[in-house]
């Protein structure tokens, strides 16, 4: 019982990215936010804020098969931060994501105090 309101504090970014095929981008972000039951107003706002952060704002209509792998992986990346966790685990090197975004994603939680973890070869916390 206690498992799964643990896992609602992590933000989990897996390897196949697990994108909802028949989704575009705006509504694969959204959807993590309608499972925590965040209002569709907080919605509107937040999910443009968070394409933003990951450099996705002009790709929110995109399906996943029209983006590129670095694309699909930084709609994994802002889904799992829509979900507002604790905690952002990447459990794979960000090898498809400029270092630039990669830096963002961590300023980003740093804002919103949050932590980011990622594997590259061993734990890091940023």
């Amino acid at each position: 019982r206690k498992i799964p309101k643990f896992r609602r504090n992590l933000g989990i970014v897996f390897q196949d990215f697990r994108l909802l095929r028949d989704r575009n981008v705006y509504e694969n972000v959204a959807f993590a936010q309608r499972i925590i039951q965040v209002s569709s107003k907080d919605i509107k706002r937040n999910v443009p804020s968070i394409l933003a952060t990951v450099g996705l704002a002009g790709k929110y209509k995109a399906k996943p098969r029209q983006l590129s792998g670095g694309e699909q992986q930084r709609v994994s990346v802002a889904r799992a931060l829509a979900k507002r966790p604790k905690v952002l685990f990447v459990i794979y090197k960000l090898i498809k994501l400029p270092e630039h975004y990669v830096h963002n994603i961590g300023l980003y939680c740093e804002k919103i105090g949050k932590i980011f973890l990622r594997y590259q070869h061993k734990l890091i916390r940023q």
